[in-house]
């Protein structure tokens, strides 16, 4: 006879129903060495405070092991519950309950050190670390339209650079729903 353990069939049966509600996962690269992970996830908008709940219960296993995750398309413009039931550090910069928001999730043993929200609720450029670890941390959330995005991307490049100048001995991740425009010849 197989038996499961209950924690993880209620992790499993939590990673089954996001993945219902619209939640899509998009790993990174993993290697065996690494003890940093990085995770992002489109959430298709997390109002309903029983997904957020389900959301960010799934993720507080991680973010308590260091990992840093990228939210976008969070819709979430207050953020008081969301406050109420984290107990890590979060960046959240959302203008409108019906478009954009992107988040940054991590963990209590990183130090914020800066932080650039754009206007529009579309990006997050981070600075954080501690005695040990020291990131840029970049989340976007891409116009679909592509000559915004392609304005989008100059915008948010220039600022990680201005960003990079200033903290040169920091690791810039840049993660989220990120528009790519190919030229071919």
């Amino acid at each position: 006879m197989f038996f499961v353990s209950s924690a993880i069939m209620l992790s499993l049966t939590i990673y089954l129903t996001l993945l219902a509600q619209g939640i899509e996962k998009q790993p990174g690269a993993m290697s065996k060495g690494s003890t940093l992970s990085i995770l992002m996830y489109n959430c298709n908008v997390l109002g309903d405070p029983k997904k957020l709940k389900r959301l960010l219960l799934k993720l507080n296993v991680s973010v308590n092991k260091g990992c840093i995750v990228f939210l976008q398309e969070t819709h979430i413009v207050d953020t008081k519950y969301f406050e109420m039931i984290w107990k890590h550090s979060f960046l959240s910069n959302c203008v409108k309950t019906n478009s954009a928001g992107v988040i940054i999730l991590y963990n209590k043993q990183y130090d914020l050190v800066h932080k650039y929200a754009d206007i529009e609720g579309r990006q997050l450029v981070a600075v954080i670390g501690n005695d040990e670890r020291k990131f840029i941390v970049v989340n976007a959330y891409f116009p679909n339209d592509h000559r915004q995005g392609v304005a989008f991307a100059e915008q948010m490049y220039t600022k990680v650079l201005k960003v990079q100048a200033e903290y040169p001995d920091h690791i810039t991740f840049c993660a989220g729903d990120i528009f790519c425009l190919f030229v071919l010849k």
